[in-house]
């Protein structure tokens, strides 16, 4: 520009004072008129030769400078979306190295759905690595050598890919595995859930011809006492482990065969079913 300002102002102030002055000359017959004009037409084609080479440099200098604004432009989005592909990552990856340890089935099937959201996002992931491949291979047409706004490369974020691709395999590995573990225990669960309906159903009946026996003449003491034994095998403790009078039995063998169905029921009313289910 600083040069074709000069040009302009040479143009004004010199050539149109060299052309004037050989007009003046021609005019006035001057004896080298031939010369004059010859000089003045080699000076005029000399002129306009540096105006064509200065517009041919003009021109070179606004393709490069195009050249090089289409690589700064590359430059800066390659940049930008770089840094917003590895955050994204970094996020993914601490999401998906999370430990799977779940407490329920409720809890390792919303993780499950979790991670199918995710892959269903893993598209839009897919068209940014692309978009990323395209702008490098763009970069390179022009035969740069480095980016300066920033240090990620197209073979880091390659490796990037891959090892996401990777961490997603190994936590569907261990989804797979959490599963069946809530799975089995579930299972379990739903097992100790029967037993211990049927088992407390088992002993509110007991409990209830147990306080019948204690409380009217319904049944012998021998037919209680042998269903807190039942209790006893059941529940895996003592029923009677010990009496206060030394003259009585402490086992329940001596004592359904030694006491007389009154001794007994009066023996049991005494200690008030302490001993019986006292653990």
């Amino acid at each position: 520009e600083t040069f074709d300002a000069g040009l302009q102002a040479f143009q004004q102030e010199g050539i149109t004072n060299i052309t004037a002055l050989k007009d003046q000359l021609l005019a006035a017959k001057h004896v080298q008129s031939k010369a004059i004009e010859a000089r003045h037409a080699a000076l005029i084609k000399r002129w306009n030769q540096l105006l064509s080479n200065s517009t041919a440099r003009k021109k070179k200098l606004l393709e490069a400078q195009e050249h090089f604004r289409k690589v700064e432009d590359l430059f800066l989005t390659f940049a930008k979306k770089a840094s917003a592909f590895n955050s994204w990552f970094e996020n993914a990856e601490e999401d998906l190295t999370d430990p799977v340890r779940c407490n329920s089935l409720e809890e390792i099937r919303a993780l499950r759905e979790a991670h199918e959201a995710f892959r269903s996002s893993l598209s839009s992931a897919q068209a940014d690595f692309n978009q990323l491949a395209e702008l490098d291979q763009q970069i390179k047409s022009y035969q740069v050598v480095s980016n300066p706004y920033t240090w990620f490369t197209m073979e880091a974020l390659e490796e990037t890919w891959r090892n996401l691709q990777k961490i997603i395999k190994e936590r569907e590995l261990e989804l797979q595995k959490e599963q069946r573990r809530q799975e089995e225990n579930d299972k379990l669960r739903q097992e100790f859930a029967q037993h211990a309906n049927a088992f407390h159903q088992w002993l509110q009946e007991t409990s209830s011809e147990t306080s019948q026996c204690f409380s009217s003449s319904f049944g012998s003491v021998s037919r209680c006492t042998a269903g807190l034994l039942g209790a006893e095998v059941l529940l895996s403790i003592p029923v009677l482990t010990s009496f206060s009078d030394e003259d009585e039995p402490t086992c329940q063998t001596c004592f359904c065969s030694r006491f007389t169905d009154e001794a007994a029921e009066n023996f049991l009313h005494r200690q008030q079913l302490n001993a019986i289910w006292s653990p």
